[in-house]
């Protein structure tokens, strides 16, 4: 009879742990369904506004036949912050945390010129902003952000393709040297002007490389979102179904484990 009981229990707790981790990753698997279709709902359903683009939208922009290819990576860039801004919040959902990240267009935002996303809390306080640059070339980006007139992004993180993280902050590194030995050389010479020229120069490109981050987005998933989202979206599903069922039969053998073993120790 005790060990009905305990094998009772042992089935409704494993039952509970399914019914948690289904719950979770089903409000995380929605997530990118909502960027597909351009709608926003909170955990309990309620629709939160959605004032951006949609995955459905930005596959619909109109492209060049002669710059098909140009334009097409150019457009992948707001697939992939609607990507990013998905898998944020399905990883925090899964993690419990509270926070979660909108695009600053879902909010209505649509000229924000320093920010592409937000982090917010559930009082509704900004916590983050960043910044999004998807650009073909590591080396063309580095240019682009060490010019002066970029210097509006100089205190936010800036996302960047997966892949592309650390060949950024290698070529930053290597021309903080270049600029700080000139730097030298101009001021053993006199020129003041060139020395401080130079320092801020190499400051600008080491607030790069402190401030350069995964995106968690590479751009080949940028641009499949942008050519086909329905395709794209169907294995972000797939694959958050299958992370679900090894994160219940994981959560299952952890918690008999710990049974068995209290009852042996009884």
């Amino acid at each position: 009879m005790e060990n009905e009981k305990r094998k009772k229990l042992s089935t409704e707790e494993i039952g509970a742990i399914n019914r948690d981790i289904i719950q979770k990753h089903g409000e995380g698997t929605s997530q990118i369904l909502q960027a597909l279709k351009g709608e926003r709902y909170d955990g309990l359903g309620n629709d939160i506004g959605h004032r951006g683009r949609s995955l459905e939208e930005i596959s619909n922009y109109k492209i060049s036949d002669k710059y098909r290819e140009t334009n097409i990576k150019q457009q992948s860039g707001f697939s992939a912050e609607l990507i990013k801004e998905s898998r944020d919040n399905s990883e925090a959902i899964k993690n419990g945390n509270k926070i979660r990240t909108r695009t600053t267009d879902g909010i209505g935002e649509t000229n924000n010129q320093k920010h592409d996303h937000y982090k917010i809390d559930e009082l509704g306080n900004i916590t983050e902003g960043s910044q999004m640059k998807f650009y073909s070339s590591p080396e063309d980006l580095v240019k682009k952000l060490s010019d002066k007139k970029w210097s509006k992004y100089a205190d936010s993180p800036i996302d960047v393709p997966t892949e592309q993280v650390e060949e950024i902050k290698r070529i930053a590194r290597e021309e903080v040297e270049k600029l700080r030995t000139q730097a030298k050389m101009a001021k053993s010479r006199g020129d003041i002007h060139l020395y401080e020229k130079k320092l801020d120069e190499a400051k600008a490109l080491e607030n790069i490389e402190k401030n350069v981050r995964d995106s968690g987005v590479t751009r080949e998933e940028a641009i499949e979102a942008r050519v086909s989202p329905n395709k794209f979206v169907a294995k972000e599903v797939l694959k958050e179904s299958h992370a679900a069922g090894k994160s219940a039969a994981k959560g299952a053998m952890i918690l008999s484990g710990a049974i068995s073993f209290g009852q042996n120790a009884y």
